[in-house]
């Protein structure tokens, strides 16, 4: 779900669908919204009523691209159909081979995703980075995705720069190697082979009468600039996506241990507030969606709502927390703080009557 998070927050919206295995166990399958045609409630924008999932199946064989079509649109003739994929024609999808792959076709009282109530659900729960009371929000902070894509492009550079560029090129004019040198034979010709070391030195000498000339270039990339300007612009990125300036550090002291971004302890908590009260609603949702296909499949009679959760906060650093005592004992010397208040701060959680 860590990873799930991230690609959630990349795309704006990411599916998961739940599968009970033939054991009982219950399987989440990440679902990307590319891959994905939804059509949403009319009265809560943000929840879908019938989902079209473009996935791979075996029909006939071998694999082949199908829709898997399930809507509750209408709650008494919900419908669960695979259709075959087009490209190209009039009709939305391609042939209907619901019975072929089901042997049956799950729809109005067939329908198999349905709570103890015996209303039909969706098997998917889609999970919102932020609350817009949409279905998708497909193009809020594209900016700082394309910049993490031209951020990759950059780093590229800078391994070419590093390895193709990054030292003095050499060049000699009117000048050859000496003939006693040694010659070898290659395919494309005799080649003079020249030893090469820090303690040797080459000779050259001169191959007609103009005024020889032995120099270098300088080097073709400065590397230490240019990942200079690549951490510069990652900063500038990560401000750009909300990250307060002073929460961005720079990792590393000198050009050669290169250089990254990393977010400090404090801003990865408010990072997590901020996230907290939406994906807590998807995670609810996903707990409640799986109780009820696990009742269904396997007869339990697990609660189907009324779950919360709770999650653990990133702990504090060493330093964090000697920053915070040091914060208390300053208060508790002036009086602006009881000892009861600053058990509590120290150990969040406690109540007043444990303290």
């Amino acid at each position: 779900m860590t990873r799930f998070q991230r690609w959630c927050i990349g795309c704006n919206e990411y599916f998961i669908r739940p599968h009970i295995t033939e054991d009982g166990t219950p399987f989440f399958r990440p679902v990307p919204p590319d891959v994905i045609v939804a059509k949403p409630n009319q009265d809560q924008p943000d929840k879908p009523v019938k989902i079209c999932e473009l996935r791979e199946r075996i029909y006939q064989g071998r694999v082949t691209w199908c829709w898997d079509i399930l809507s509750i649109e209408d709650p008494d003739f919900p419908y669960y159909r695979i259709a075959l994929y087009q490209t190209a024609g009039e009709k939305e999808f391609g042939e209907d081979i619901t019975e072929e792959v089901f042997g049956t076709r799950p729809e109005g009282e067939q329908y198999p995703y349905r709570d103890s109530s015996g209303r039909p659900v969706l098997p998917y729960v889609l999970y919102h980075a932020s609350n817009t009371g949409r279905l998708f929000d497909t193009y809020h902070n594209i900016e700082v995705v394309r910049g993490s894509l031209t951020a990759s492009v950059l780093y590229s550079f800078l391994v070419h720069s590093l390895r193709d560029a990054s030292w003095p090129q050499r060049y000699a004019v009117n000048v050859g190697l000496p003939g006693s040198m040694n010659v070898e034979e290659t395919q494309i010709g005799p080649r003079v082979a020249v030893p090469a070391d820090p303690a040797s030195i080459i000779a050259f000498e001169a191959i007609n009468d103009l005024q020889p000339q032995i120099g270098q270039f300088a080097a073709g990339a400065d590397v230490v600039a240019l990942s200079e300007a690549i951490r510069d612009y990652e900063l500038r990125l990560a401000q750009y996506a909300g990250l307060p300036a002073s929460d961005v550090q720079r990792v590393g002291n000198q050009a050669r241990s290169g250089y990254s971004i990393a977010l400090s302890k404090s801003g990865k908590r408010e990072a997590q507030q901020q996230f907290r009260s939406q994906f807590m609603k998807g995670d609810q949702e996903l707990i409640a969606l799986t109780a009820i296909m696990l009742n269904r499949e396997t007869g339990s009679s697990l609660p189907e709502s009324g779950y919360s959760i709770f999650y653990s906060a990133i702990p504090k650093s060493n330093s964090e927390i000697r920053e915070d005592r040091e914060q208390l004992e300053f208060e508790l010397r002036l009086g602006l703080l009881g000892p009861l208040d600053a058990y509590r701060r120290l150990h969040p959680g406690t109540t007043l009557a444990q303290a």
